[in-house]
């Protein structure tokens, strides 16, 4: 299972020093440690090995979690009267921030959607009735039997924040779909693996000349 590579993480140390020598507080004072960044993206399979595994009643959640970033209450609250198929829009109305927050379809979860029982009363739920507890209980029975006993249902959000990272999507607009005001809050989800670092890097050896060109250069300079 891959670590968390690449954890970006917003640092105020120096700031927090000069307050406290302004304030009086002794210059050579410690810093409490800084908290250990939380949750990871899924290498892909993984991601592969979870939605194989997932029986019936928890595979639309994983799914939709990974289409959307959704939180988990969002996706359980989810009804059809926030869905717009022909808009290919879904709307969370209650999020954690107190605004409501429109995404945008994907294929993979417009097929889900349109596989799932669809009911004339428009406020029933769209995936399938679990209490909240009991969902995260049998998410973390099915990735201890998958061998992925450190995945939580959050890091699927995690996932998708991750995903958008890498496919070069501009900041804000991860902010947008993730629901977040504060950038640094998105950062804490950003999550690079280690090809994408790698890749990044030969964008370095692109730029430099080649071990014959230097040395051609050199010896012309000479």
């Amino acid at each position: 299972m891959p670590p968390q590579y690449g954890h970006r993480w917003v640092r105020c140390g120096s700031a927090s020093i000069s307050v406290a020598v302004t304030a009086g507080a002794p210059a050579g004072a410690q810093l409490p440690a800084e908290a250990p960044p939380s949750g990871r993206y899924l290498a892909p399979e993984e991601q592969q090995k979870l939605l194989s595994g997932a029986p019936a009643t928890l595979w639309p959640y994983i799914v939709a979690a990974l289409q959307t970033g959704a939180r988990r209450g969002e996706l359980l609250a989810l009804r059809w009267a926030d869905v717009d198929m022909k808009a290919e829009t879904v709307t969370f109305p209650k999020t954690n921030n107190g605004d409501s927050r429109t995404v945008p379809m994907t294929d993979t979860l417009r097929a889900l959607l349109v596989s799932l029982p669809r009911p004339l009363d428009r406020e029933a739920r769209v995936l399938p009735e679990w209490e909240p507890p009991a969902l995260t209980v049998a998410f973390g029975r099915l990735v201890r039997d998958l061998g992925l006993p450190d995945l939580r249902f959050h890091d699927l959000r995690h996932d998708a924040a991750s995903t958008l990272t890498m496919a070069g999507v501009p900041q804000r607009t991860i902010m947008a779909i993730l629901g977040h005001r504060d950038p640094r809050m998105t950062l804490r989800y950003q999550h690079l693996s280690p090809e994408h670092l790698r890749d990044a890097a030969r964008a370095l050896d692109r730029r430099a000349a080649t071990p014959e060109t230097a040395a051609a250069e050199r010896q012309g300079g000479a």
